[in-house]
């Protein structure tokens, strides 16, 4: 199974999606930003990482983060906005 890691801000909006991706057989997990994230990364081994960067600077650890996944090969995803709506408005159900 697919092991996702999310960092990002908790909303109802990121629920809907972790819910999404379990219905449908990934592995999901989130932590928010902060001190230690990148060890904690390293320790779930996941095959991807998306983390949210709004209102988040770079900084060191950012830095240290892509520069150890590229390391363990490890994909990663930076995202402005964390999308959990249909990007058609016409399209219906949850497309997770």
């Amino acid at each position: 199974m697919p092991n996702l890691l999310i960092i990002a801000q908790e909303s109802n909006e990121l629920a809907e999606l972790h819910s999404g991706l379990i219905r449908n057989g990934f592995g999901c997990s989130i932590i928010p930003h902060g001190n230690g994230f990148a060890k904690e990364i390293i320790a779930r081994r996941p095959n991807l990482v998306i983390v949210e960067m709004d209102g988040y600077s770079a900084n060191t650890e950012i830095e240290e983060l892509m520069q150890s996944m590229k390391r363990r090969s490890i994909a990663l995803v930076a995202t402005s906005v964390l999308m959990i709506s249909s990007p058609d408005p016409t399209m219906t159900g949850n497309w997770c």
